[in-house]
């Protein structure tokens, strides 16, 4: 419920999602087929495979509060293909949810 929030205001500046896309939605953002993957729930296990191809391709990939991903990072990944379109996303989420 405390995220919902922020899913929302994601939600409001996009055209196009995938629910439940996992890797398949990092795989698009490193091709550059998409723009954003914002995630909840994960574990290091989930997240940790997608730091070194995300930011290889040129994008950037985080937790909501904009820090690096490591292996005591919490349950929120956020990434983009530009560090412009990670700022944009990141403002919203800590609009969203007061952060």
């Amino acid at each position: 419920a405390a995220e919902r929030p922020a899913l929302d205001a994601l939600r409001s500046c996009t055209r196009w999602r995938i629910y439940g896309g996992a890797s398949m939605s990092y795989g698009l953002l490193a091709s550059g087929r998409t723009d954003l993957t914002c995630d909840t729930g994960f574990k290091v296990y989930d997240f940790a495979s997608f730091r070194p191809i995300i930011e290889g391709a040129g994008g950037i990939i985080t937790d909501w509060a904009g820090a690096p991903l490591t292996t005591r990072s919490g349950q929120q990944v956020l990434s983009a293909g530009s560090h412009q379109r990670h700022a944009e996303a990141l403002a919203l989420i800590r609009q969203a949810t007061g952060a």
